[in-house]
C-alpha cells in the first residue's frame, strides 16, 4: 500500500519527534514549518511534556521582527542549528522563557532542516538541564538537519519517479491504442 507524499511526511516527523523524546530523553520535541505567506513557524508535530506551551508561542521568521530572536527563529535565518543552554538566563527569547521554565525546559535547541535547498522549518529540542548543548551535540544536531532534509528530498524524488511512471504507462496504453487503432484503419 502506497502513502501520498504528504502522509509519509508526517510520519517522518512524527517518528523524529517521538524517537527525541524516548531515546533522546529529551523533555519535549516540536517541528514546526514555516508559512510562507505569514512567514509564522507553525508547530506540526509534538512529543513529551508539551502542556499547551506551543499555543504560547509566537516566531515569526522575517529578519525584522521581535518574533524571531529566539532559537528556533534564528535557526530558520542563518540556516544552522542554534541552542540556548540557559533559557532563565536568556534575554532573545525573553517572550518564551516564563511559558519554557513553567514546564522545566531549561536549554533548547533549533535545528532547521532544508526541503530542496531551502529552510522550510525546524526541529526543536527541550532539555530539563541547563547547559545541555555541547559542541559534540550541535554536531550530531547539524547531522540530524541534514538528515532530514535528505528524507525530504527523497520523499519527493519518490513521489515525482512514481508520477513519471504512471505517466509513461499512460502513453504506453495511448501509443498501444493509436497503434492498434491504425491497424482497423
Amino acid at each position: 500500500d502506497q502513502l501520498p507524499e504528504e502522509r509519509v511526511r508526517e510520519k517522518l516527523f512524527e517518528a523524529i519527534c517521538r524517537v527525541a523524546v524516548e531515546f533522546g530523553k529529551f523533555h519535549m520535541a516540536w517541528i514546526g514549518l514555516i508559512d510562507d505567506a505569514s512567514l509564522q513557524l507553525n508547530p506540526i508535530f509534538h512529543a513529551g511534556y508539551e502542556d499547551g506551551y506551543l499555543q504560547t508561542i509566537n516566531i515569526n521568521v522575517s529578519a525584522d521582527s521581535a518574533f524571531s530572536k529566539g532559537p528556533s527563529g534564528q535557526a530558520i535565518l542563518k540556516g544552522e542549528v542554534v541552542t540556548n543552554n540557559d533559557i532563565e538566563s536568556s534575554q532573545p527569547i525573553l517572550q518564551w522563557r516564563d511559558a519554557a521554565l513553567k514546564r522545566g525546559y531549561r536549554s533548547s535547541a533549533a535545528v532547521p532542516f532544508r526541503h530542496m535547498g531551502a529552510v522550510i522549518g525546524t526541529l526543536n529540542l527541550y532539555s530539563d538541564e541547563s547547559g545541555f548543548f555541547s559542541e559534540q551535540e550541535n554536531a550530531l544536531l547539524k547531522e540530524i538537519g541534514m538528515d532530514i532534509s535528505f528524507a525530504l528530498d527523497n520523499i519527493e524524488a519518490e513521489s515525482q519517479r512514481k508520477q513519471a511512471q504512471e505517466k509513461l504507462k499512460e502513453s504506453l496504453t495511448i501509443l498501444r491504442i493509436a497503434e492498434e487503432s491504425a491497424k482497423l484503419g
